[in-house]
This record gives C-alpha cells, sequence and structure tokens, in this order.
C-alpha cells in the first residue's frame, strides 16, 4: 500500500505495551493521560498506540522514550518535516536508537538532500532519498522490511529502496532533530505527525490523521466501461505458453504466448509464431558467476587463481579466502608493497556488450591491513571510458559503481590505490558484482548463469529480441491515452488516433506494463498512472 502522511498538531506518535505507560517524557516536558495530553488508542494486539497532543512547533531537541522496544522488521516511520533554514552540514530530522549513535536507524539532512541511513555495530549504509527546501512542508515515509529491504518515499514519490546490514537491536528511543550525541540542527525543523509503527496496517486503522492510500491501479481508469486494455507481466497468472491459455507461465524465463488484459475488456494479446514469442524474465544482473565462485587460495601466477569470469593483465597479488556473508558470495585478496603503490589493473572482467548507459557496481571492505595510511578503490571503464573519482576505502563495507554511458564493446578494471611510509600489507574483500542497464543502482541480484537467478522481489517484464505480440482492439477514437514501461523509462502518449485492428504491446527490449484507454486521463489520472508504471520498472 502507498503511504502519505497529513499535518495535524501530533507531535510524537509511539506504540507501547499495553496499559504500561501513564506518561511520556518529550525533552523536560512530560504528558499524560490525566492531562488530556497523551491519548491510548488500541490495537488489539496487546499494543496501545501514544499520541502525544501539544501544538507544532519548532522542536529542534526533543527526545521521546519509545516504551515498547522496536526488536525487528517490519518498522514504519512516517513524518511531515519543514525545513526552517539551509543546512551548512549534517541536519538529523529523527533518529531511533538504543541509547547510542552506533545503533540506530536516522533520517537526516545533507547538502539539500533527505538520506536515509541505518548503523548496526558502528558500520553504517544511507541512501539519498531525494531533495527538500527551505519553508516546505515535505512528507516523508520510510519502511524497514523483513526482506532486508528498506523502502523510503519523498512526498508521495515513487519509493527509493537499498538493502539492509542488519536491522539494529534494542530500539527504544525516538529523538527529535537529534543525535544521542546531542542536537546537530542548524536553525531547526518544524514537525507535523511522527509515527513509528512495528505493524503498518494496525497502526492505520489505530491513529486518526495518518493515512493509507489504497495503492492505485490502472484498473480504476476502465471503471466507467472505458475501451482499452491493462497488461501486467508482473502477474504470472494472466500469462500463457500458447495463444489458448491451457498452459500457464510457471516461472521466469519461460517463454510466453499470451498475456491477458486486466481492464475487464477481455482483450488479450497473443503472438502465435513461436520465434517471435517473448520471454517472462526477471533479469537485472546482467553479470554471470556474481556470487564470485572459482577462485583458488595462493599467489597469483604461482597456482592462486581469481573468480571465474575475472582476470588480471599482469598478476598481481594472492587469493587468500572465499566464502559467503550475509548470503552473498566473496572471495579476498592480499596486496603488499612499500610506500605509495597503485594496481592499475587488479581486476578485469568480462567484456560489457549490453545496451547503455548501464552501471557496474561492486561491495568492497578491507579485511584487514597493516602499515597502511590510507587506501582507495574506483571502477576504471577501459577502453577510453575513464577512471571515476577516489573513493575511501575502509573497513566498512560500501558499495562502487561506475555508470558506462557510451555503447560499444569495452571492459572495466578495478583500481586500488595505497598510501603508505613504508612496508604495508591489506585484504580486502570483494562481493556482490553487478552489471545493469540505466545510470543507477539497484538492489544486488545474485545470478550464477543468464537462467539461473534470484527473482523474488525483482521487477518481471517480457524480454524482446525484435518480437511482436498484439492486442486486436476495437475503434479506441481520436483522443487516446497510451502509457508503457520500458527500460527507456515510461511514456504516456495522450491524444492518440487508435483505429480498430491491432496494437503492439511490446515496446522495447524489456515491457514491464503497458495501457491503453480511449479518453484523455485527467492531471491526477496520468500522474499515478506514471507513477504505477515507474514502480513496476523499479527505476528508483
Amino acid at each position: 500500500m502507498a503511504i502519505s502522511a497529513v499535518r495535524q498538531d501530533v507531535a510524537a506518535i509511539l506504540t507501547c505495551a499495553r496499559d504500561s505507560v501513564a506518561s511520556v517524557t518529550v525533552d523536560a516536558a512530560t504528558y499524560d493521560f490525566a492531562a488530556n495530553e497523551l491519548v491510548r488508542y488500541p490495537r488489539g494486539d496487546g499494543l496501545h498506540v501514544l499520541r502525544i497532543e501539544p501544538e507544532n512547533g519548532a522542536r529542534a531537541a526533543d527526545r521521546a522514550t519509545v516504551p515498547s522496544p522496536v526488536a525487528a522488521p517490519p518498522v514504519q516511520i512516517t513524518a511531515t518535516v519543514r525545513l526552517l533554514a539551509d543546512q551548512a552540514g549534517v541536519a538529523t530530522v529523527l533518529q531511533i536508537d538504543n541509547g547510542t549513535d552506533t545503533d540506530r536507524l536516522r533520517l537526516f539532512v545533507s547538502g539539500g538532500d533527505l538520506v536515509a541511513g541505518v548503523t548496526v555495530d558502528g558500520a553504517s549504509i544511507a541512501m539519498v532519498v531525494g531533495a527538500v527546501s527551505v519553508g516546505v512542508d515535505h512528507e516523508i515515509a520510510v519502511q524497514y522490511l523483513a526482506d532486508g529491504r528498506v523502502l523510503a518515499s519523498l512526498d508521495g514519490g515513487a519509493a527509493r529502496e537499498f538493502d539492509l546490514i542488519d536491522m539494529p537491536a534494542g530500539l527504544n528511543t525516538l529523538r527529535i532533530g537529534a543525535t544521542a550525541a546531542g542536537v546537530d540542527v542548524a536553525g531547526g525543523f518544524e514537525f507535523g505527525p511522527i509515527a513509528v509503527s512495528p505493524d503498518p496496517v494496525a497502526f492505520a486503522d489505530a491513529v486518526a490523521g495518518l493515512v493509507f492510500v489504497e495503492e492505485f491501479t490502472p484498473a480504476s481508469l476502465f471503471a466507467n466501461g472505458e475501451k482499452g486494455a491493462w497488461y501486467d507481466p508482473s502477474d504470472m497468472a494472466t500469462l500463457f505458453k500458447d495463444t489458448g491459455a491451457a498452459a500457464p507461465i510457471t516461472d521466469v524465463e519461460q517463454i510466453a504466448a499470451r498475456i491477458d488484459d486486466k481492464s475487464g475488456n477481455v482483450q488479450s494479446a497473443t503472438q502465435a509464431t513461436l520465434s517471435a514469442r517473448p520471454t517472462l524474465s526477471a533479469r537485472l544482473n546482467l553479470k554471470t558467476n556474481s556470487d564470485l565462485t572459482g577462485s583458488v587460495n595462493g599467489v597469483l601466477g604461482s597456482g592462486g587463481s581469481l573468480p571465474t569470469g575475472w582476470s588480471q593483465f599482469t598478476p598481481v597479488g594472492e587469493v587468500v579466502g572465499s566464502g559467503v556473508e550475509a548470503g552473498l558470495g566473496y572471495f579476498d585478496l592480499r596486496l603488499t608493497g612499500s610506500g605509495d603503490k597503485t594496481f592499475l589493473n587488479l581486476l578485469v572482467s568480462s567484456s560489457i556488450n549490453a545496451d547503455f548507459p548501464a552501471v557496474v557496481s561492486v561491495s568492497s571492505y578491507i579485511v584487514e591491513s597493516t602499515g597502511i595510511t590510507s587506501a582507495s578503490l574506483k571502477l576504471d571503464g577501459s577502453f577510453g571510458g575513464g577512471i571515476q573519482a577516489d573513493t575511501v576505502l575502509t573497513d566498512v563495507k560500501k558499495r562502487f559503481s561506475r555508470i558506462k554511458e557510451a555503447s560499444g564493446f569495452g571492459q572495466y578494471r578495478w583500481v586500488v590505490s595505497v598510501v603508505a611510509p613504508a612496508s604495508w600489507s591489506m585484504t580486502i574483500r570483494l562481493l556482490a558484482v553487478q552489471q545493469e542497464i540505466g545510470t543507477s543502482v539497484s538492489r544486488y541480484q545474485r545470478a550464477t548463469t543468464l537462467t539461473d537467478y534470484d527473482a523474488v522481489g525483482f521487477p518481471q517484464y517480457l524480454a524482446s529480441d525484435a518480437d511482436s505480440m498484439t492486442a486486436t482492439m476495437p475503434d479506441l477514437g481520436a483522443d487516446a491515452t497510451l502509457a508503457y514501461a520500458t527500460d527507456a523509462g515510461t511514456a504516456l502518449l495522450t491524444g492518440q488516433t487508435i483505429g480498430a485492428g491491432g496494437v503492439e504491446v511490446l515496446r522495447g527490449a524489456r515491457t514491464y506494463g503497458f495501457v491503453v484507454v480511449d479518453r484523455a486521463l485527467t492531471e491526477s489520472e496520468a500522474i499515478d498512472l506514471t507513477a504505477y508504471l515507474d514502480a513496476k520498472r523499479r527505476a528508483e
């Protein structure tokens, strides 16, 4: 379900064990039931929702205790926030922690962007959610899900996504405009409602003013008997291996002969010719052996070898280990030297030969080191692609990425630089290699072969190599609307003349969704349909 927050006179909304709390402290002020400052809503699952009722204001150092610790995902945070002044550095909007800054969920503003962060045992990862402006009410919704993903939306926009390191434990304190170390805002924020809940659905039923909006679907465009069709490759129940719908598609990488219409108009799209049929796919990562298997411990060039699909122009280093970390395959490479040193071709991938632009990414960190002052890792596009700026390599796992804009043959190479005064050694771990079409880094997808990959949670699409799938439409008139999502983006075409006959559903190498309707859309319908199709692409 999509989420939005409505501004109201609420400073904080918290969950607690039933009947276990008589008051809540925010900074130096105590709010209680006797003074009607604290309202309790029963949830029916052993918990209450507490709503604090002071009037809105600049609440820059407020802190409230969450009486019942947030033990595990899913956790949801929603807030309405107004930035009162430009922030010179990093400014915390709100934070949920265990009493320290080493384990926390944090929303903060940095460089004009709202950022969602997670810290576990001092190791942090973060993701930019979107740009924020001074004097504007911004609606924030963040969900920490049980499958390890974090979804964050700003002002009702499409949710951005990243993967957790892990869920921090023992979270019991909500801080508004502050970290555990103290206030770190310049100019402050003004808040509408702030809500924290381990159960979004029950929480929506319990708290007035926090509205959970039913997710838009294109079905609403046909509610008044409009002609047209809606095709959704993510709904496997609408896909078949034959044109007669006798053989349902049961998994990705199966060939589709038919996709059924979900508009209610029964306008199925089909392809009778086997060689012209698309394939249902959820493949994002174009690399094979992304788990980096096949390495052999030992000095490279003298018995040791890199994972399958990787090479070096000149053997450098020693493979000292491999295995699985948090479900991700990895290998460890030990480097040694004396003084400053740069390894220009530490790892060379197989060729890039895909649609462009494309993004290459890898996760890496230092496992152990002695004698180094600093180290950095970067990706070289090779063959005229140029080298990106250095990115600091530390003992905290982070993701490194590079966009290759130009088409044509090429490779990408990992470059490591070390600054050290004398002799040194360092072991780096590499894992989660990914190559994908587009300009932004997506959630990592394990891919062993072209057809063996993790499909759960990844967008499904009809993959076409000059294939075709058509639907026979009635006359849709001269003011029809046609919309579809491909790797190139989401297109919404208005004022279309579509006569009776065949309409092509496949609109690119990957078609994530297709809608055609015999009328113009309202402004809100156009916005909702575009957002719906963007979400099918998982473009963010």
